[in-house]
């Protein structure tokens, strides 16, 4: 569950608008089994190219939560594609429209 910043559901999915620096505040709740947060992956895309951003984020997991409070964010349009598993291996992967302007 992305808590911050605060994502929209539009016809053309989960949209994400906000300014750099940023607050990034996602958590991450058990369904059918413990969550399992070293498996977390992070991506982010533009076009063709395509980067994991989840070595710059490891370090501001906690628990079960991610939470970055000045996060720098090139502007402009990307996919982010956040993925994790259970503790059974089940995976589940969301992906937002991320729309970063200057302040």
């Amino acid at each position: 569950m992305v808590r911050d910043p605060h994502v929209v559901e539009e016809a053309e999915g989960r949209i994400i608008s906000t300014t750099t620096p940023t607050r990034l505040s996602v958590s991450f709740e058990e369904n059918q089994a413990p969550v399992d947060m070293a498996s977390l992956d992070v991506s982010a895309s533009k076009g063709f190219f395509s980067k994991s951003l989840t070595s710059l984020l490891k370090p501001y997991v906690a628990g079960t939560d991610l939470r970055v409070d000045q996060l720098e964010i090139p502007t402009g349009r990307f996919l982010i594609t956040i993925e994790i598993a259970d503790a059974h291996g089940e995976k589940t992967a969301e992906t937002f429209r991320l729309d970063v302007s200057a302040r």
